[in-house]
């Protein structure tokens, strides 16, 4: 995979299944799943996200319907949007019902699908790390989603045997399952694909987080070997690193010092990124850009700052440089905070939960607000929708209001700081 850096910083260009691409720097994108109703709402309006990236955790498509997870192998993530448009639109323009009739402006069939932006596609690692999450995907249609699970299931009950713990084994299934997983996400036709990851919980014992290590590098190490078998066009492969040392509750309040604590981290960090680069120089390809996780729980910035910085330096140290850099869970302070560490693109879910709950983001104040539109808002949500579609309640589209809400909350408030950051950046 050729990825070349754009004049100034701004970002990378590269090609993938769906053909040219620019990822920016910084850039933000927003989390949808595949897997319910609102997906289907979603397409009633894609002129309003047309130009947003997207993130889809491969658990969600893993937990779609059957008919539509059939179709997203057949024609990837971008082909199944296209098809669902198509097919949600007829549905609506075929009806007369007051609450789909007013929707009939919006649909015009008759055209190319719009949407421009990325697609990035999770490993869904923060959901295979829940067992009753695996358990309900053994029930699934699909033999190879049954396999992954039961492997998935294996790593977990290996992964927690304190004594007489086989390492062959517990290496072995991680690569059988990344190799599984990887196969599926292929399919998908994503433009960016990350590695299967466990999640770090900073409180876990050490010999459990250093398992954790080993089975996301061996994964990363896995699908690089694996994708380099892969002909092209492909996407680009982002390698997951998680943070491993002490839980930031022993900080100062024991033996161990803030230095300390943040020679440790580098270390551990510059170890993972070593193995990385080591997989790189054995296969001959390198990965398109590494990704951060387990900092969603983070929300000490003290602790946020001798990570990022932790991390910073690793990568100085080892001479890594101009390779996208992309933080799970991040948005608002928490993107602008990590932004000035070199991390270079963001996710977030937050605008779909506020949404849910019927949360609206009002941007003069900086507030959420329980069904209440902002006065004069001028995101492109608002622009075009009225003020009763915000708050719609009626039987049959009642989540046409949270998809609405969402990408409200996503332009006035993840995509608002990220940019008004970027800017001053650039003045300084």
């Amino acid at each position: 995979m050729k990825i070349s850096v754009c004049c100034q910083g701004k970002g990378w260009s590269f090609t993938s299944p769906n053909g040219a691409c620019f990822l920016p720097n910084p850039t933000i994108f927003a989390v949808y799943s595949p897997s319910g109703n609102q997906w289907r709402k979603l397409m009633y309006f894609p002129d309003d996200w047309c130009d947003l990236n997207l993130l889809i955790s491969t658990y969600d498509v893993y937990c779609a319907d059957t008919a539509i997870i059939r179709e997203m192998c057949r024609l990837g993530l971008r082909g199944h949007m296209d098809s669902l448009f198509r097919h949600v639109g007829r549905k609506v323009l075929q009806s007369n019902l007051p609450q789909y009739k007013c929707y009939h402006p919006y649909i015009i069939l008759d055209r190319t699908f719009p949407h421009r932006g990325l697609l990035m596609l999770d490993s869904g690692g923060f959901s295979f790390g829940q067992s009753e999450k695996l358990v309900r995907l053994l029930k699934s249609p699909f033999p190879a989603i049954r396999r992954f699970a039961r492997l998935m299931l294996a790593v977990v009950r290996l992964e927690s045997q304190e004594d007489e713990w086989d390492k062959v084994s517990f290496v072995r299934l991680a690569r059988l399952a990344q190799r599984l997983h990887l196969r599926t996400q292929l399919q998908l036709k994503p433009d960016i694909v990350v590695t299967l990851d466990r999640v770090m919980h900073f409180d876990l014992p050490y010999w459990v987080k250093s398992r954790r290590v080993l089975f996301n590098l061996t994964c990363a190490r896995t699908a690089l070997e694996f994708y380099a078998r892969t002909p092209e066009p492909k996407p680009l492969l982002f390698a997951v690193i998680h943070p491993l040392g002490p839980p930031p509750g022993l900080i100062g309040k024991t033996i161990i010092s803030r230095d300390m604590v943040a020679a440790f981290y580098t270390r551990t960090f510059a170890l993972q990124i070593k193995y990385l680069l080591r997989a790189e120089l054995e296969t001959g390809l390198r990965f398109g850009g590494f990704a951060v996780g387990s900092l969603v729980p983070v929300t000490n910035y003290e602790f946020l700052d001798l990570l990022a910085s932790s991390f910073a330096r690793a990568l100085a140290a080892l001479g890594v440089k101009e390779r996208p850099l992309h933080a799970f869970g991040a948005a608002d302070k928490k993107a602008v905070f990590l932004y000035r560490y070199g991390f270079t693109s963001f996710d977030s879910n937050l605008h779909m939960v506020k949404a849910r709950n019927r949360q609206i983001y009002d941007p003069a104040t900086g507030i959420y607000k329980k069904m209440q539109l902002p006065p004069a808002c001028g995101c492109p949500v608002c622009r075009r929708h009225a003020p009763e579609e915000f708050l719609e309640n009626r039987q049959g589209v009642k989540e046409v209001a949270t998809v609405l809400q969402s990408l409200h909350n996503f332009y006035t408030n993840h995509l608002s700081h990220l940019e008004t950051t970027y800017c001053l950046s650039k003045k300084s």
